[in-house]
């Protein structure tokens, strides 16, 4: 009985240590920002903010809270070679990677190129990555040769011809304005400003990425000398000859995919070979007025930028293998908030500035010559 009385009391004794334990180990989990406040299934990240908004608002409303102490650019950034925005801060990584997924899940060009490095503290830096050099006779190995060498024959020796791309992350910046009552909503901030932001990065990537000068910018694949363009059949105008001509200096086996300008769906759709009884004209592409608008010509997909030249213009049907377009990321992003734009005070409205370092451009500097004496191109064009 003894034994028993002494057990019950040990017991008793955990229990009523139980909430003392329980506060101890909320508060280790807490101060390591692994696990929040409140609500049970949500999760902080490393700096202590439960969302995106959250952090928006705070860098509005609360400039001095201790959060974001480690995100100010006088710490972090301070290891960059770039320079940040004055008086912003370091996007915690995780909203930061959220923001380019948005954008990337719709985006053409990113999801498809070759990033390269990005996140590092001297990722604002310029690199400069080699490429073979595939200009004039070299072909598209870049001047090595293949050569078969029988029993006890001479081995040959053959030295490639290397080129570089050099890559250095330039700022932009996306300004979006909503009111302060909206901003203090942080579930609500959150949509709607993550939203709005990742739209922004993706149609200015998107647009640079094709059709940008390489001035502070990305250079795009649009007028680059690695391009190869192909003279249009028809004044203005697409027709089935001057798809062939595309596919023709593609290279084979690669994932190519086509962009077309909204303004080319008139004539995508009344595509035709003349053929059957009779000799009449048969729709190729689209069979019906039934059907939807279809995502694939010549069995690679057809996809529709924004912002895309006008029909009969440069560019307005592209076929592109975007494994060879670099994109290099910078440090990462920065959020600044403001009362001074315009006539925010007076409206109770903050601008919200996220800037982001990124460079791209092709990855050859020509095309490239088949071994029959054709040319080739990761960028095929029609002019």
């Amino acid at each position: 009985m003894q034994e028993l009385v002494r057990e019950v009391r040990a017991a008793t004794a955990r229990v009523g240590d139980l909430p003392a334990r329980i506060e101890a180990l909320e508060a280790d989990l807490l101060a390591s920002r692994r696990i929040p406040t409140g609500s049970p299934g949500r999760s902080l990240d490393r700096a202590g903010f439960e969302s995106f908004g959250e952090f928006v608002a705070t860098t509005r409303f609360a400039a001095h809270d201790s959060r974001l102490a480690p995100l100010s650019p006088v710490g972090e950034r301070a290891l960059s070679v770039g320079t940040g925005a004055a008086g912003g801060f370091l996007v915690p990584p995780q909203f930061s990677a959220e923001l380019l997924d948005m954008a990337a899940a719709q985006a053409i060009v990113r999801p498809r190129a070759r990033i390269v490095g990005g996140g590092e503290p001297t990722s604002d830096a310029a690199i400069s990555l080699p490429t073979l050099d595939v200009s004039g006779t070299k072909g598209r190995l870049g001047g090595v040769q293949v050569h078969w060498t029988g029993e006890a024959g001479e081995k040959q020796d053959t030295q490639p011809a290397f080129a570089q791309v050099t890559l250095k992350p330039a700022e932009v910046s996306a300004i979006v304005t909503c009111s302060d009552k909206l901003l203090r909503n942080a579930q609500a901030a959150t949509g709607i400003i993550s939203f709005l932001l990742a739209e922004a990065i993706r149609a200015e990537e998107d647009a640079c990425f094709c059709a940008g000068n390489g001035v502070g910018k990305p250079m795009g694949f649009l007028g680059h000398p690695c391009s190869i363009e192909i003279a249009r059949t028809g004044a203005g105008h697409i027709v089935f000859a001057d798809i062939a001509a595309m596919l023709m200096a593609a290279r084979a086996g690669r994932p190519y995919v086509w962009l077309a300008s909204r303004t080319t769906l008139a004539d995508l759709m009344g595509l035709t070979l003349t053929g059957g009884v009779g000799g009449t004209a048969q729709p190729i592409w689209l069979p019906s007025a039934r059907e939807g608008v279809p995502s694939m010509l010549m069995g690679l997909p057809c996809l529709e930028p924004e912002g895309a030249p006008t029909l009969g213009n440069l560019g307005d049907l592209c076929l592109c293998d975007f494994g060879f377009y670099l994109i290099r990321d910078g440090f990462g992003m920065e959020i600044r908030t403001s009362d001074s734009h315009a006539d925010n005070f007076s409206h109770n409205s903050t601008s919200i500035r996220c800037s982001w370092n990124v460079d791209g451009q092709p990855w050859l500097s020509t095309p490239m010559l088949r071994a029959d004496g054709t040319y080739c191109s990761p960028f095929v064009v029609l002019n």
